[in-house]
């Protein structure tokens, strides 16, 4: 960003932002052909936990989208300044930000799967009776 032309950089820049979110959208429609594909007679079942799951993802997903935007500010600023150690440490500690988060909410996510699916009015029959999801956990397509 600090050299060439400002349209080119900011292209660059915007490309992954913009390849993101199209993944998502992909994602999406994946998760829903392999549900309507296997899953029988539960298949509007299934694909009702699957589309309850999209604003989920997308919260999380802009959580670490919003941190490493906050890290592309102090990383950019350092570079600007041309103060390499702070960028270094910055570095470093946003992808310990990055693994140990990533973590958090997976352990985060097998905890608060069932109540927040239920708090989204996701059919009952979707869950099974031993707090388990008949359709796989969140996304990860039926069983």
């Amino acid at each position: 960003m600090l050299e060439g032309p400002l349209w080119n950089n900011i292209l660059l820049y915007a490309f992954p932002l913009a390849a993101t979110g199209i993944l998502e959208q992909m994602f999406n429609a994946a998760d829903i052909a392999v549900v309507g594909r296997f899953t029988g007679s539960m298949a509007s079942l299934c694909m009702a936990a699957v589309g309850a799951n999209t604003p989920i993802v997308g919260l999380v997903l802009n959580l670490f989208i919003g941190i490493s935007m906050g890290t592309n500010v102090v990383i950019a600023t350092a570079a600007g300044g041309g103060d390499h150690e702070t960028v270094r440490k910055a570095a470093g500690t946003s992808i310990l930000i990055a693994v140990f988060g990533g973590i958090l909410m997976a352990i985060l996510g097998e905890v608060i799967a069932i109540p927040l699916l239920r708090s989204q009015n996701v059919p009952d029959e979707v869950l099974a009776p031993g707090g388990r999801l008949t359709c796989g956990f969140i996304s990860a397509g039926c069983r």
